[in-house]
């Protein structure tokens, strides 16, 4: 069994996947939100990937913490990929790959005290995938201008960061953004999307050149090691790695854990050219979700006791377990919660 971990107004991805493609899975996916696990009592033995990991903070990555903590001292062994604490998000990632001599650009977060001393840049979300928010600024003054345009927005700074500008186009101008997926140790090739404007959403571009690198990346599939390297230096066994090429040094620009993979009827569904990639993600679901040789009972999950010592802050974190009450309902439950604490000592 597959257990997909997921936000849940993100778990569009996973929801077309199993809509579209799910038939050709040999074995049941079951999507579970992190948002509902505060209110599970046991989960199911199986093959755990905790997806969306930008996404996750505060109580909910807490929570699947905890989840992980508990699955992995099971006594039934379970694959568990993409631990909540460890996998490293888009800013470790790219500080990393840049201090180990892989990635020729660098990254900043906006509320830092370093500064780019190389331009152009750009700035975009820390852990959103919504791309650039700005143009590529070109001084320090124009970085700056942007910055205070962005406070005028009531954009937050906190969850921003400066990208230093890699420009990748050939010698025609134009830009490649190669994708692959990862799932567990097999590195699945997905595309080469081409465009004349250095953002690179789509395969927007068609040309003869760019036909021939797609073939060529389905059929030789010739980063797989750089990209087991890398996905091993992030502590991620599963997602969607966007890279291109400055010459020939392989330049990451993200990992995404939880990718899209194919987009609704009537659009790529039925693309030809993904049928290879659809058989071969099947097959690496099914390399890390064997079927089980019996039934196994599931694993009860147990929670803190409002009297642990969990430090400060647990119990206004825990109201916060429970969007969907109003703000006199969070302020009722946190009262409770302290008299029982009160009560347990």
């Amino acid at each position: 069994m597959l257990i997909y971990l997921v936000t849940r107004h993100n778990s569009s991805p996973i929801d077309w996947y199993l809509e579209l493609w799910g038939h050709s899975l040999p074995m049941p996916v079951e999507v579970i939100y992190y948002e509902d696990l505060p209110k599970r009592r046991s989960l199911p033995v199986g093959t755990y990937i905790f997806s969306d990991l930008e996404r996750l903070d505060g109580p909910l990555l807490t929570v699947a913490g905890q989840v992980w903590q508990q699955l992995a001292h099971h006594d039934r062994p379970m694959a568990l990929l993409n631990h909540p604490y460890r996998s490293m998000r888009r800013y470790e990632l790219l500080r990393t790959l840049r201090e180990q001599g892989i990635n020729a650009f660098d990254i900043y977060r906006l509320t830092e005290h370093r500064r780019p001393q190389r331009f152009p840049v750009f700035i975009r979300g820390e852990n959103d995938h919504r791309g650039s928010l700005t143009g590529l600024l070109n001084t320090a003054e124009e970085l700056e201008a942007a910055i205070a345009d962005l406070a005028e927005r009531g954009e937050n700074p906190y969850d921003k960061v400066i990208t230093e500008y890699c420009n990748v186009a050939d010698a025609d101008g134009v830009f490649r953004k190669y994708s692959a997926f990862v799932v567990g140790d097999r590195v699945l090739p997905l595309h080469v999307a081409g465009h004349r404007h250095w953002v690179v959403k789509t395969r927007r571009l068609e040309t003869d050149a760019i036909a021939e690198d797609h073939a060529a990346l389905l059929r030789d599939n010739p980063h797989a090691d750089q990209i087991r390297q890398i996905f091993s230096l992030a502590r991620i066994a599963y997602g969607r790695i966007d890279y291109g090429f400055l010459g020939d040094r392989l330049q990451v620009w993200e990992i995404n854990t939880n990718p899209s993979i194919v987009l609704p009827a009537n659009q790529r569904a039925t693309d030809a050219t993904m049928d290879q990639f659809r058989r071969s993600l099947a097959d690496a679901f099914a390399a890390i979700a064997p079927p089980p040789r019996d039934r196994p009972a599931p694993l009860t999950l147990t929670w803190p006791r409002p009297d642990q010592d969990l430090g400060k802050g647990f119990i206004e974190r825990t109201s916060d377990w429970f969007p969907g009450l109003s703000t006199p309902q969070k302020a009722q439950l946190r009262r409770v919660l302290r008299r029982i604490k009160q009560r347990l000592r």
